[in-house]
């Protein structure tokens, strides 16, 4: 039976990693003002606390942590497998149960379409340098 404690180094920079690539997604730049319109929030009034910061944090650091789970019990060890794998757990787990806010919740499709791509590019990034580097 194979541990199932990877190392943590690599988890904790993949868990920043994705905290910058959140931070620049949710920015101006990319895909925030689109964001911030499709809710109709002010953008005035949109302040970050410190508990949202870790929520962050938090949310990343367990991703990371239960992909290189994964990753590992798989036995996936290069780029091309993981990136497959990530694909897989994204279209079974991410886009379809995120598409359920769109249908009852009545979430807005570039709303949708902005977390979702998100979640793809975070998940592809993470497993992919998690599997070159444990």
């Amino acid at each position: 039976m194979t541990c199932i404690c990877p190392s943590i180094i690599p988890i904790i920079v993949v868990t920043i990693l994705n905290i910058f690539l959140g931070m620049l997604w949710y920015s101006p730049l990319l895909a925030g003002n689109m964001w911030v319109k499709a809710h109709k929030l002010d953008p005035k009034k949109l302040k970050a606390t410190p508990l949202h910061y870790v929520g962050s944090i938090l949310v990343s650091f367990v991703t990371a942590l239960i992909l290189a789970i994964f990753l590992d019990q798989f036995q996936i060890m290069d780029w091309q497998s993981a990136l497959v794998f990530a694909l897989f757990l994204w279209i079974g787990l991410i886009a379809t149960s995120h598409f359920s806010g769109v249908i009852w919740a009545g979430k807005p499709l570039v709303v949708y379409f902005i977390d979702v791509t998100y979640l793809l590019v975070s998940i592809v990034m993470m497993s992919v340098l998690l599997s070159i580097w444990l």
